[in-house]
């Protein structure tokens, strides 16, 4: 009976203490980040109004690029993308790009109205094909892919643009200010197009 006792006590004692080494070696759980992508802004003059509205419908994005995780591939193996553990985007990208476009557009004066839906001169449908970060040694980057369908009473023109930025240093937050560099040259092209 005593013999009982003491193996209980001691199987207690020793499972304590194995809890206790276990939770004071754990190392602190990392904090969560939420990054916004950058304002738009266009710095060239206003342009002559050339349509009374431009529709920006919500991209489409599949697979893991509808999801708020920032994403990133390794050099040494560009096919394979990753997600980052605690650095998420605030929304979605389908958000994030509708949103940065309607504002650049609406800067520019291009048209009298920029919005979401409803009659329009112009329609652009977007696709997020890529929207990831690409982390190298030799200094990590930025890239994005959209598809952008332009409908108009002329027809429908198909164009991929593809940008990518470098970022400033090798943190989460220098690629997310890429992230707006790169979306600021893709507005640009776009502005170029629709005022051709």
């Amino acid at each position: 009976m005593i013999f009982k006792r003491h193996t209980i006590i001691g199987l207690i004692v020793i499972t304590a203490l194995v809890w206790l080494v276990g939770c004071s070696t754990q190392p602190p759980v990392p904090v969560t980040q939420y990054y916004h992508l950058p304002k738009a802004i266009s710095d060239k003059k206003a342009r002559p109004k050339l349509y009374d509205a431009i529709v920006v419908r919500r991209p489409i994005a599949n697979g893991i690029y509808n999801e708020r995780a920032i994403l990133f591939a390794q050099s040494a193996k560009p096919l394979e993308l990753s997600r980052h553990h605690y650095h998420y985007w605030s929304q979605a990208p389908i958000y994030l790009v509708q949103d940065y476009l309607l504002e650049f557009l609406r800067q520019t004066g291009v048209a009298g109205q920029v919005k979401t839906h409803g009659r329009a001169d112009v329609t652009l449908t977007i696709t997020i094909k890529r929207f990831e970060r690409l982390l190298s040694s030799k200094g990590d980057q930025v890239l994005i892919e959209l598809e952008i369908v332009s409908e108009s009473k002329k027809g429908s023109i198909i164009k991929v643009y593809h940008q990518t930025a470098p970022a400033s240093g090798s943190g989460v937050y220098a690629a997310v200010q890429a992230f707006g560099l790169t979306m600021r040259k893709i507005a640009l092209q776009l502005l170029d197009d629709l005022s051709s």
